[in-house]
């Protein structure tokens, strides 16, 4: 066991050591690049947010429809001729773009056109079933715009970092390749503005590097990866990851709710973070063991706040009941029986979906949910 801490100590050491190797990767972590700073490199709703401020001609970027008409143009080549006379000879100015409009990611409406375009945007994941249903996304999008744009010339579009083909073979492959080669010879234009010019090239950047992969950025890293395959590994096991940046950041705002009677448990993991208040102690004193309930933030996406109880041997109904009086006060709230109660049971859930790690809004919620408990718990007492 001393052999092999020491190897992989030695291991460390040639890794942090290897400043050639490194060196070469400066072309890629040197730059300023402000969706790095805003941890937003890789998140498809600010993808969506980027695209749709390019796409739109009457927006602040001052390059007009010059990216639309890019894109346009590109799909001209799979649609009706018609269609794409009148789409490209027509005034693209007339053009809105749309974001999360019944739900579709992208839509660009020109009402002087007759002309919408739809596009599902995916990064990072694949088609999903549409909210409610149990068809896929492209399948009941595109029945929405038929429904909603009747007359009107439809096109749709799937874009992916890849190519990746969508449930309905109506909708047209895009891939971010096609974008990044639109894209390019704009931020060459003259007369750019110069903070549109630096966020053009580092958009650019962002798509090369974490949508697309540049192929000699990964040629690089494979090769950094073979020489120092032990303690990358190493470090990769015990990297320091968002749910336990999340989760340390939920135990330290219940410290601050120590003095309102908030009581931390300590079998709380990275992943669920247990505690229980003076009021929850005090209604169950004598009922269930301590252990048997608590309230709960589950770490993942969506993040969750709970309350949740464990079943422990036999549980009477009068047992029941009284988890049920006092979940009941809560939105949400699901009710217990013998039938639905197995190990354990989640009597009322509360989740907020995670786009990007933005720490004060992820603090803000968590203090919201916790105050909304301490609430609720003073209207139990007072009946």
């Amino acid at each position: 066991m001393k052999n092999e801490k020491i190897v992989l100590e030695s291991k460390l050491l040639d890794l942090m050591l290897d400043s050639e190797s490194f060196g070469k990767l400066s072309e890629w972590t040197s730059t300023l690049n402000v969706f790095d700073i805003l941890k937003i490199s890789k998140t498809e709703i600010r993808h969506s947010n980027m695209l749709a401020w390019l796409l739109d001609p009457n927006e602040t970027h001052g390059i007009g429809d010059v990216f639309l008409r890019g894109v346009l143009s590109h799909l001209a080549k799979s649609i009706v001729v018609e269609t794409a006379v009148k789409m490209l000879a027509g005034d693209l100015s007339s053009f809105r773009v749309f974001r999360e409009l019944s739900h579709i990611d992208l839509l660009l409406v020109s009402r002087e056109l007759a002309i919408v375009v739809a596009i599902e945007n995916k990064i990072g994941a694949g088609e999903h079933y549409a909210s409610g249903t149990m068809e896929k996304q492209t399948i009941v999008y595109k029945e929405r715009v038929q429904t909603q744009y009747k007359g009107y010339n439809q096109i749709f579009v799937f874009l992916t970092p890849e190519g990746e083909e969508p449930s309905d073979e109506e909708w047209l492959v895009m891939t971010y390749s096609d974008i990044l080669g639109i894209l390019k010879p704009i931020a060459q234009m003259a007369g750019l503005k110069p903070e549109v010019e630096l966020l053009l090239k580092n958009y650019i950047e962002t798509i090369k590097r974490n949508v697309i992969m540049d192929p000699k950025l990964v040629e690089l890293c494979n090769e950094i990866y073979m020489k120092h395959k032990e303690a990358l590994d190493l470090i990769y096991e015990n990297k320091y990851d968002l749910n336990s940046q999340i989760s340390s950041l939920c135990k330290d705002i219940l410290r601050v709710y120590q003095n309102q009677g908030i009581e931390y448990d300590e079998t709380s993991t990275k992943t669920y973070v247990r505690f229980r208040t003076q009021q929850l102690n005090s209604y169950f004193h004598g009922i269930l063991p301590k252990e048997s309930y608590y309230y709960q933030f589950e770490i993942r996406n969506p993040i969750k706040v709970m309350l949740e109880f464990f079943k422990d041997g036999d549980v009477n109904e009068d047992v029941i009941e009284k988890i049920n009086s006092y979940a009941c006060n809560f939105k949400n709230y699901k009710k217990i029986s013998t039938d639905n109660w197995k190990k354990w049971k989640r009597a009322w859930t509360i989740p907020k979906k995670i786009d990007d790690y933005v720490e004060e809004d992820i603090k803000k919620w968590m203090m919201t949910q916790i105050d909304h408990i301490l609430r609720v718990e003073e209207s139990i007492e007072k009946k």
